[in-house]
């Protein structure tokens, strides 16, 4: 049947658009101190693949990536 409408020649391919769409985010990465104990800084990352953009669709829109303070797990506090 695919083959028969491949030979057709009014067969076309109708190409829609599809907007690119936020994937799940990535785990967070492992804590860095920022040199201001017990203060860090780690960050996350998600892709604009779900789904992938196409056919001039736009990509996605706001943040791929996310920042977060967290208490680094070398961290200790010295007395002043």
């Amino acid at each position: 049947q695919l083959l028969t409408s491949l030979a057709n020649p009014y067969f076309y391919v109708r190409h829609v658009l599809v907007d690119g769409g936020w994937a799940n985010w990535f785990g967070w990465t492992t804590c860095e101190p920022n040199g201001d104990c017990p203060q860090g800084n780690r960050q996350r990352v998600r892709g604009c693949n779900n789904p992938k953009m196409s056919c001039g669709g736009v990509y996605c829109t706001g943040d791929g990536r996310e920042y977060g303070e967290c208490v680094p797990k070398n961290c200790t506090l010295t007395p002043g």
